[in-house]
């Protein structure tokens, strides 16, 4: 069977339209390569958004989701951090002020026996030395200062 130019015309044409939607389906789906065209600043979006495939929009979607969780993730560390330092901070406020309360106690009970120790001075001051008081030769001789 020997086919005529009209046969081969309609295989041609047949074949061109399903090369044509299988074309159509693969831009569809895989968008037309842009390569290091999308760091362009401005073309580059726009391009993206006329003629990435469904693939990269949902690979994008994707992206934006997972940067959206580590962002939420981050923050949400960085409460914890932030109330646990706060937390440490009035800690450490509440010691210091316990601390300041011992020192104060501490330092008015050495005031209180600094003054009885210097009345008990002022009375051994006070109070005559007995004139029958004195120091023999042997105690006189290892004072180091005569």
């Amino acid at each position: 069977m020997i086919l005529g130019v009209a046969a081969i015309r309609r295989m041609l044409d047949a074949a061109a339209g399903g090369i044509f939607v299988l074309a159509a389906t693969v831009l569809f789906y895989e968008g037309v390569p842009l390569g290091p065209a999308r760091d362009i600043p401005v073309f580059g979006t726009v391009a993206a958004a006329l003629l990435d495939g469904r693939v990269d929009r949902a690979a994008r979607r994707a992206k934006a989701g997972l940067v959206a969780e580590a962002e939420f993730a981050a923050a949400q560390a960085m409460a914890r951090i932030e109330r646990r330092l706060r937390e440490l901070e009035r800690d450490k406020a509440r010691a210091l002020a316990a601390a300041n309360e011992r020192f104060s106690a501490a330092l008015a009970a050495s005031e209180t026996e600094r003054e009885n120790l210097n009345d008990q001075i002022a009375e051994l001051l006070a109070a005559p030395v007995n004139g029958a008081c004195v120091v023999d030769n042997v105690l006189a001789g290892r004072l180091r200062n005569r």
